[in-house]
């Protein structure tokens, strides 16, 4: 695109549509007009960003497409130096329509904030000795107060303004999910850990123990729309867990039937568990949970319309190369001519099986 291109997009988006990493385009589908921006390959900055225009459709559908965060587009600037992000910020043309947002989504009605603070975070791509993150703080702290005049405060702040450094340009955003704070989740570890809660549904909520971890609704959505899932299609996942990719497919893309299985006795019982809640989900979904070796499935060749897996080995556990092999040579097996398959693996998985 021509190096304005980008600036003329954004005058139209008032919204950033926090995503995982990767799967951005697989969400833009459901927000157009929009453009989607890569995040970092790792680190907390290591999700999509999707400009939209469409932050209704989450205002009045906020269970059809679950999203990690959503903030009100403040300004993105493409190659700007630290320099003139001050000023860049205080002369942004999107505050009035960002703050419109904030007020609608943290219900303050005419209000306008008073105090607030600045939260920055940086790709792990951009050297920490080149940019420190206090310093991107500083800036937008900085463009802010001199817009509003607001006074800062860093504990009881009315308005919290966050600003994202990526390779690609700079990214300033209001939250908007009541709630969510992008400071106390900088506290704790990680700038996305947790979903939007406006954007996720009480199902989502089990009493699963730490050693069954749930993978994340934003990321199923992503991985499901990837596969394209049809109501009519067979859908297996040979490595369930705890069952979070058949149960999305059942709730939010209207799959008639799934068929998953794990080797952990845990998992298929918590399993188990979550597809009899899927009867308050949906008029008559069929799930099916059985123990299994992924490496050796009883089921027959060619079955299988769309085969989706979150393959643990790697971040959660190790597996030699050759039992990778064997567990994709299964699910080749299975999966009927002419179906899809979606398998996520780390990239030092994926790199040791070229």
């Amino acid at each position: 695109a021509e190096p304005g291109a980008v600036h003329v997009i954004v005058q139209q988006m008032t919204t950033i549509v926090v995503v995982p990493g990767g799967l951005g385009t697989t969400f833009s589908a459901h927000f157009a007009p929009c453009t989607v921006i890569s995040g970092a390959t790792r680190g907390e900055a290591a999700v999509d960003f999707v400009l939209t225009a469409s932050a209704d459709r989450l205002l009045t559908s906020p269970h059809e497409v679950p999203v990690v965060a959503v903030l009100a587009l403040v300004g993105y600037y493409p190659g700007i130096p630290l320099d003139a992000l001050n000023t860049a910020i205080q002369s942004s043309e999107s505050w009035k329509p960002a703050l419109l947002l904030w007020r609608r989504w943290r219900h303050r009605r005419d209000d306008e904030p008073h105090t607030f603070r600045a939260t920055a975070m940086r790709s792990d791509d951009v050297s920490a000795t080149d940019l420190r993150v206090s310093d991107i703080a500083r800036a937008v702290a900085s463009g802010t107060w001199r817009r509003w005049k607001w006074a800062a405060d860093m504990s009881n702040y009315d308005a919290e303004v966050i600003g994202v450094w990526l390779t690609s340009g700079a990214l300033i955003g209001l939250p908007l999910t009541p709630g969510w704070h992008a400071c106390q989740r900088t506290g704790k570890g990680g700038f996305w850990p947790v979903e939007a809660s406006r954007a996720q549904p009480s199902s989502h909520h089990n009493n699963c123990g730490p050693s069954q971890p749930i993978l994340r609704p934003s990321v199923c959505f992503g991985l499901l729309q990837l596969a394209g899932v049809r109501p009519t299609d067979l859908l297996a996942d040979p490595m369930c867990g705890v069952g979070s990719l058949p149960c999305e497919a059942l709730h939010r893309f209207g799959c008639g039937y799934a068929l998953c299985g794990d080797n952990n006795r845990a998992a298929v019982r918590d399993a188990h568990r979550r597809s009899r809640a899927l009867g308050t989900l949906s008029a008559a979904p069929v799930l099916d949970v059985a123990r299994w070796d992924v490496r050796c499935l009883p089921l027959r060749s060619d079955l299988v319309d769309v085969l989706i897996v979150d393959m643990p080995w790697g971040n959660r556990g190790k597996a030699a190369p050759h039992l990778v092999r064997e567990a994709l040579a299964e699910v080749a097996r299975v999966l009927a001519p002419g179906g899809r398959a979606v398998v996520l693996l780390v990239r030092a998985v994926a790199a040791s099986l070229e």
